[in-house]
């Protein structure tokens, strides 16, 4: 069998509870600069919302500084509605740690492998072109790293919208008006 060429770029996913992190990059980036372009997305003003439950007031320096806005918000906004669901706050690059799932015939195991070679390209991490990477945040207190926490989009959801617009397509009946009726070809 033929050894796997390289890929070109890489398409990289990073998961962590319901927020994906898509990256796009060169083969020559190391597993350092990965992490950086993970942590600046975390630490986004995009990402900001998701470090807290909704409805729940922001920092109080954050609310210093703008009183006068509501901070409430409505039920069905799609920010995490439960602690578990809140994406924790970070604050340096040893806050987290990078890690890919440990696969047994094409299946996730549920067991984690740390990226640790920061100098290493991605091009020789043993990395595929669309790989999904998780983030394993870091207990504050003890240092140790937690489980990774994820949400894995259905991958049938929109299948049942589809097959029922197509079943309601196959039951359609043409009018009797149009019945037997050819047009007559021009010749």
């Amino acid at each position: 069998m033929a050894p796997r060429t390289q890929p070109k770029i890489y398409i990289l996913q990073i998961k962590t509870q319901k927020l994906s992190i898509h990256l796009i990059l060169q083969p020559t980036t190391t597993i350092a600069e990965l992490k950086q372009e993970v942590f600046d997305a975390l630490t986004s003003d995009v990402a900001e919302p998701l470090t807290r439950v909704a409805g729940a007031p922001k920092d109080l320096e954050d609310d210093k500084m703008d009183e006068d806005f509501d901070f409430t918000l409505p039920k069905d906004t799609g920010l995490p509605k439960t602690e578990e669901d809140v994406v924790p706050r970070v604050s340096s690059l040893q806050d987290f740690e990078l890690c890919k799932a440990v696969k047994e015939k094409g299946k996730m195991t549920g067991e984690f492998q740390v990226l640790e070679a920061n100098d290493m390209e991605l091009k020789m991490s043993g990395l595929s072109g669309w790989e999904v990477l998780f983030v394993q945040f870091r207990n504050k207190k003890s240092g140790l790293l937690l489980p990774a926490q994820f949400t894995l989009p259905p991958i049938d959801d929109d299948d049942e919208d589809l097959a029922t617009q197509q079943q309601s397509m196959l039951d359609f009946e043409p009018s009797n008006a149009s019945l037997g009726k050819r047009k007559a070809r021009a010749d």
